[in-house]
């Protein structure tokens, strides 16, 4: 409550004048004007009046004279009144005149709100209700700047005025033109928290007419567009606005600046530093969290200082900044921002050669335990190494040998991916390797602070007509100035110490470590992915090595320019069996099981038939009982051939359906994959010849492509869409697909995209 108080009222202090009679006797009267200085007694008012219908309390009075002014039909007076509210909904209630507001809103939770009353010069009065939407900082300024503005130009020079509101505290000061000097400052402080802001008087003494500055702290409620994940960073305090205003000839405006600031505004967010937060503004144009313009004073006690250099930054909103905030943690994801050059030189300081066998295995423990240095080395370059930069940095490293390179950054980039899925998941890490929790502690900095994210969605210029105030309250295209602690200590009349040193800004300079980065030779040449299938088919003394797992000899296999040589295997140690080929020590891991060792190859054999004997007969003439023995061996064969007849035709049907001809394709490969059970996938998906076979399903009417190598998986089905469309005329879709699949380069979406445009 203003000391001054007594000055906006007319009613000598203590009384209380209810229109001749008390309010608390006769709720329906209708009231002027009232003041109350009690210490127990807590005062309703209630109007019926249908132009006002409002009800204001008071609890009781903490020492100070509160003060009550209620516009009516007869009165000239503007009312601001003191609220407390435990409603679960989210209203608002605005109550207006020509110049001067109003404002009671309720929260989602109990709030106290005090304003300081003033009177104004006006006699018609409009009332409206309304509901409010969602709680945003544009929303939040709209319902209260005007009556803020009103407010802090009525009140006298020197007297904060404070408007609460359920998204935001606001805070605004007068300044008038004559009390404005250099040497000043105007301070403005939000109750309740550590959030404060101090403007130079000199910044002020440039601003014809009078001065409004105002200082708006938003609830943790109206930050949720500003924090949200997409711009890659998370608010330690709600943000604050700070404006200035400038009032001439009865309007008021945003402030304009121009020129250099002789002392910079200082802006205190947190009582104590913190050291991995880091001071920012929200750059409306750009889309993203900035700190150009702003230094530490941590010297100083305070979180930021701001140093604006020209009205660039200000734009011509004259926000000095539009929100301030502590971005602490970054939720986007962390993106690469490597060069291959910058990864080629890491990989040849730690590599002579690429090494197969250190890295071609389903381990990817083993694989982070081999490549350890390199992977340390890697993640301080880049947070997120792909597939494409390894592989492009291994052709700059490694010319001479593209598919172990692209072996090699595979397998890496994998080993890699599954630390970060881990990285989640483990507790205490007692089950992992030394070196896989390495890299997984590498793997949780990509959290760190990132207020400098890149926007995600461009920058949109306003619309014809619209102020730019709203739309592009603070960025700016020119680097900050640092300014010494020595000159900002001195701006506010403290001495600066000789062992401050001045931090330079991390975000001003790049700095390129050669001119190798710069160098058009050396980016890798737009080489082809090596065709390890087309190798085996063709062989050729190129000098590549491939292994790759035959299922078929259920062992590992390598091509050394067009000779194949086979392992012998046996039992690993990790539950897969493991080979080594002829010559060498070398151990190579692969990823079928030991079990499959000890299964032994059979072909399956056909029944053999038996002759079926029954007892001897009585004695009887031999004449007889060899005709009679003659005549029945010849029904048993008879009998014998009409089923193996039925055997042979029911071989022959399909299992499915029995009306339609036995259309079996590849009966070789059918045989194969009935006797042999299935193996685990090879290492080298490319080196295998891609094969398909089809399928008929009877319940479905449809024709099934599956695979006839790897996994044997079904990919996609040749069905009539309408059911219009015959077995035979399926088959013929079914048949070119197939010939698409085995004889051309048309990958299996492809084909499965053409199948879909022949079926009706």
């Amino acid at each position: 409550v203003s000391a001054n108080a007594y000055s906006y009222c007319s009613v000598d202090t203590g009384s209380l004048d209810w229109a001749q009679s008390r309010c608390d006797a006769d709720p329906t009267c209708y009231v002027l004007y009232s003041r109350l200085c009690s210490n127990e007694t807590t005062w309703r008012f209630c109007n019926a009046s249908v132009s006002v219908g409002t009800l204001l309390f008071s609890g009781p009075d903490t020492g100070s004279c509160t003060q009550f002014l209620v516009t009516s039909t007869t009165t000239r007076t503007t009312t601001s009144i003191t609220t407390s509210s435990t409603k679960s909904t989210t209203s608002s209630t605005q109550t207006s005149t020509s110049t001067s507001t109003s404002v009671t809103s309720t929260s989602v939770t109990s709030t106290t709100s005090t304003i300081t009353t003033v009177t104004a010069t006006s006699t018609s009065l409009t009332t409206s209700t309304g509901t409010r939407g969602p709680i945003t900082e544009a929303s939040v300024l709209a319902e209260a700047e005007e009556e803020l503005e009103l407010l802090a130009s009525a009140a006298p020079d020197g007297v904060a005025v404070v408007v609460q509101t359920a998204g935001a505290t606001l805070v605004a000061q007068m300044v008038r033109s004559g009390s404005i000097r250099d040497n000043m400052q105007v301070k403005l402080t939000v109750p309740g928290s550590a959030i404060s802001a101090s403007i130079p008087g000199a910044l002020l003494n440039g601003i014809a007419g009078d001065v409004i500055v105002s200082v708006t702290s938003f609830n943790s409620s109206g930050t949720l567009a500003l924090a949200s994940p997409k711009h890659g960073a998370a608010l330690a305090t709600p943000p604050v606005s700070i404006r200035i205003l400038q009032v001439q000839g009865g309007k008021t405006s945003e402030a304009i600046f121009s020129g250099e600031f002789a002392t910079p505004v200082l802006v205190e967010l947190m009582s104590s530093n913190l050291s991995h937060a880091k001071c920012a503004y929200w750059d409306e144009t750009e889309r993203r969290w900035s700190s150009r313009g702003l230094t530490p004073a941590a010297a100083l006690g305070q979180q930021c200082l701001g140093q604006f250099e020209d009205s660039n930054v200000l734009q011509k909103s004259a926000i000095i900044v539009e929100h301030w905030g502590l971005p602490f943690m970054s939720i986007s994801r962390v993106k690469n921002e490597a060069k291959p050059q910058e990864v080629m030189r890491v990989m040849r300081a730690c590599y002579k050669s690429l090494d197969l066998h250190t890295f071609n295995m389903a381990d990817f423990g083993l694989v982070i335990q081999n490549h350890i240095v390199f992977l340390r080395q890697c993640l301080l370059v880049t947070r997120r190494p792909n597939e494409g930069l390894l592989e492009q940095a291994g052709l700059l490293a490694f010319p001479e040998n593209p598919s172990t390179v692209k072996l090699f950054a595979s397998q890496l980039c994998k080993a890699v991916q599954n630390c970060r899925q881990k990285k989640g998941k483990i507790t205490n890490g007692a089950r992992q390797i030394p070196e896989v929790l390495e890299i997984i502690k590498l793997l949780e900095t990509e959290s760190s602070v990132s207020a400098e994210s890149s926007p995600r969605t461009p920058s949109r210029s306003p619309p014809p007509g619209e102020s730019l105030s709203r739309r592009a309250p603070s960025s700016s295209s020119l680097d900050g100035i640092m300014v010494s602690p020595g000159r900002i200590l001195a701006s506010y009349g403290l001495k600066a110490k000789s062992s401050h040193a001045v931090t330079e800004s991390r975000e001003i300079l790049e700095i390129y470590s050669s001119q190798e980065a710069h160098c058009s030779q050396c980016e890798p040449p737009a080489l082809p992915a090596p065709k390890l299938a087309a190798a085996i088919s063709r062989p050729a003394a190129t000098g590549q090595v491939t292994i790759y797992l035959d299922s078929s000899r259920r062992a590992l296999v390598r091509v050394i320019d067009g000779q194949m040589q086979v392992a012998e295997m046996f039992t690993g140690p990790a539950g897969f069996a493991m080979g080594r080929f002829p010559g060498e020590i070398v151990e190579y891991s692969s990823e079928m099981p030991n079990l499959l060792l000890g299964i032994t190859q059979s072909k399956k054999q056909p029944k053999k038939l038996k002759v079926l004997k029954k007892p001897a007969a009585k004695a009887k003439s031999k004449a007889k009982a060899k005709a009679k023995s003659k005549s029945k061996a010849r029904a048993q064969a008879q009998e014998q051939d009409e089923e193996e007849e039925e055997e042979e035709e029911e071989e022959e049907k399909q299992p499915d359906d029995e009306d339609l001809p036995a259309t079996q394709e590849y009966p070789e490969e059918q045989e194969a994959e009935e006797e042999e059970p299935p193996l685990a996938l090879a290492i080298v998906e490319t080196a295998v010849v891609r094969a398909y076979g089809k399928m008929w399903y009877k319940n479905t009417k449809s024709y099934g492509i599956r695979q006839k190598f790897l996994a044997n998986k079904q990919i996609f089905t040749v069905r009539s869409k309408d059911g219009s469309m015959k077995q035979n005329a399926l088959m013929a879709v079914a048949d070119a697909a197939l010939h698409r699949l085995n004889t051309s380069q048309l990958s299996e979406q492809a084909v499965k995209t053409w199948v879909g445009q022949q079926v009706r």
